[in-house]
């Protein structure tokens, strides 16, 4: 799954929005390249995830997406 980063956004409220729990931020942090918390150069990253149906988080890589969207891509965790 993917999601883009608009104005204003911290980590924290991308955490909430992506994993859904703060326990995932270093996770989210450490996949994306996001050098701390305090980052400020998130506007516009697409930040990408897995989710599989147990649950459990993974992520596959970046994109870019076209300027002043948002992408929610599935993805099959199978293959």
């Amino acid at each position: 799954m993917e999601f883009k980063a608009t104005y204003g956004q911290s980590i924290y409220d991308i955490c909430l929005m992506t994993y859904g729990d703060f326990k995932y931020l270093y996770k989210l942090m450490l996949d994306n390249n996001i050098v701390g918390p305090n980052d400020t150069n998130l506007n516009g990253k697409v930040l990408v995830y897995l989710q599989f149906p147990d649950g459990a988080l993974c992520k596959i890589g970046s994109a870019p997406v076209k300027q002043g969207t948002e992408s929610f891509n599935v993805v099959d965790g199978d293959k």
